[in-house]
């Protein structure tokens, strides 16, 4: 299965907090640097956790106030970001209504004017999720059976962005890879080659910028059978760009354009080399 036009899949997991270099989910800030905390949520957060509909629904489901059901059912921790920014890391305490299945919800809030909460991240994660002191969050995800990405996400100062270049997939019976590789040419050079090992639905994803009216030409060479080459672009990776006879296709846009390179059969491992090329 491939994961094809790199719709950066959002699944859900358990979560409470991991001190590795980074603020634990209820303990106290271990050394200087880590992001200050205390586990009160503060008045007035209710009415904005149940603008999220999936907390309200739980929350109806419960029969307790949206107070009582943060205070009973929610971890919240407050933190304070090395650049001064007061954020919420909200988990659950002993919910399952906000699960699925191993997968739990995972939400970061800022406060904002008025002391007033927005959300800014939603999420979901299966083992400890980790918000550093830049206010970066790092999350486990399945993919597959088989498959976990470890996502990053960053905090720009107004919003969360999905960072695939310092994302990671974690396989059980290969072990890791990048869950994405940036692919940038030598100077002076329009062109370029790779090497890799895909197994079975574990491919490798690459991702480069161009611009619109440029030709690319991807050409993969294996013993084993790969899957086609499917250029994805847009927002969030929505739109796809098929090759013809030729391996090669003009760009309809400006921007970033990703793809997998993969075996055709599942359970296969295809040793390929890979070729790039822009004109």
């Amino acid at each position: 299965m491939m994961r094809s036009m790199l719709v950066w899949k959002r699944a859900g997991r358990k979560v409470a907090f991991a001190l590795a270099g980074a603020f634990a989910l209820g303990l106290p800030a271990a050394s200087p640097g880590l992001p200050a905390a205390d586990a009160a949520a503060p008045a007035g957060f209710a009415p904005a956790l149940i603008r999220d509909p999936r907390y309200a629904a739980c929350v109806a489901e419960s029969g307790l106030s949206a107070a009582a059901y943060v205070r009973t059912k929610l971890r919240v921790e407050s933190l304070v970001l090395r650049s001064g920014e007061r954020m919420l890391a909200v988990s659950k305490r002993d919910e399952a209504c906000l699960c699925n299945n191993s997968s739990c919800k995972f939400t970061m809030y800022v406060r904002g004017p008025g002391a007033r909460w927005r959300q800014v991240l939603d999420t979901y994660t299966m083992n400890d999720a980790v918000v550093r002191t830049d206010g970066s969050v790092q999350v486990d995800e399945h993919e597959s059976v088989d498959t976990i990405a470890q996502l990053v996400y960053a905090w720009d100062g107004a919003q969360y962005d999905f960072l695939p270049d310092r994302s990671h997939e974690y396989d059980v019976g290969y072990g890791a890879k990048p869950y994405r590789t940036m692919l940038h040419f030598a100077p002076h050079h329009n062109g370029l080659t790779r090497s890799g090992v895909a197994y079975g639905t574990f491919g490798d994803a690459y991702a480069f910028i161009a611009r619109a009216g440029q030709v690319v030409t991807v050409r993969t060479a294996s013993r084993a059978a790969l899957d086609p080459i499917i250029l994805s672009y847009g927002h969030d990776s929505n739109s796809e760009l098929r090759f013809g006879a030729a391996s090669s296709a003009r760009l309809p846009v400006n921007g970033t354009y990703e793809f997998l390179v993969g075996p055709a059969i599942a359970g296969e491992t295809a040793r390929y080399r890979l070729t790039l090329r822009i004109r």
